[in-house]
């Protein structure tokens, strides 16, 4: 009767057991979807523009943009990837650097993948150039406010210019429902002060003056400003923006 009595505890428990198995399945989209919750696709680099950014860095970079906002709960590129595939992530990404649109194939997966958000945003970085700006040239003073006639300061400027446009897909119908487009042009600046002199000897003391100063290569732009920083400063605008459908 004991023994009788401890099989029928015994299959009791192995029936509990596979009920919790089954409960605990994983799911895709397992749990409540965030309201508010939007999917960090990832930015890109548009086809034949520089860039000199890694794309772990730049998905990182507006993940955690969009976290700080508090705006929104964000999901990561490398969640995203991991749900929908390693393989079709990376081709979805190139066919969007390369047209700048997300497939209708690609929205369906998306769609399909039951993420736990109700939306996705993408970026593409559409330009990256540098170029010399303008240069100016001003006087300078002595300490009691007096002009010097034999100096004058150079000012050599470098000016970056980077486009990020951004769009937002709602995961519910499919549609594109809101895109923008932002541009920043940041200046970096270098001084050099050039000597000069009136006379012969004049212009033999400001040569060697110019080159104590200045150094022996002529006096250039200096480096550009930060890509990372400029980005940083266009993914903030899109995350201030960007809303819900």
């Amino acid at each position: 009767m004991v023994i009788h009595t401890s099989k029928r505890f015994m299959a009791v428990l192995l029936l509990l057991t596979l009920i919790q198995g089954c409960s605990s399945t994983p799911n895709a989209r397992k749990g409540a979807v965030a309201r508010n919750g939007v999917a960090v696709l990832g930015v890109v680099t548009q086809s034949g523009v520089n860039g000199t950014m890694s794309e772990a860095a730049l998905n990182s970079m507006m993940h955690d943009t969009v976290r700080e906002t508090g705006r929104f709960s964000s999901l990561a590129a490398h969640k995203v990837s991991k749900v929908i595939g390693v393989d079709r992530y990376t081709t979805m990404m190139e066919g969007y650097a390369e047209t700048g649109r997300l497939q209708s194939e690609d929205i369906q997966l998306l769609m399909a993948a039951r993420l736990p958000v109700n939306y996705a945003i993408i970026s593409l970085i559409q330009e990256n150039t540098t170029a010399a700006g303008p240069s100016t040239v001003e006087s300078l003073r002595n300490n009691a406010g007096e002009l010097l006639n034999d100096r004058e300061r150079l000012v050599h400027t470098t000016v970056r210019q980077v486009t990020l446009s951004s769009t937002m897909i709602d995961l519910r119908t499919g549609a594109a429902y809101w895109s923008r487009s932002y541009r920043a042009e940041p200046v970096s600046k270098a001084s050099y002060t050039r000597y000069s002199g009136s006379s012969f000897a004049g212009s033999l003391a400001a040569t060697m003056a110019n080159t104590v100063a200045n150094g022996i290569r002529k006096p250039s732009g200096p480096p550009a400003p930060s890509l990372q920083l400029t980005l940083q400063s266009l993914m903030r605008e899109v995350a201030r923006t960007m809303k819900t459908s």
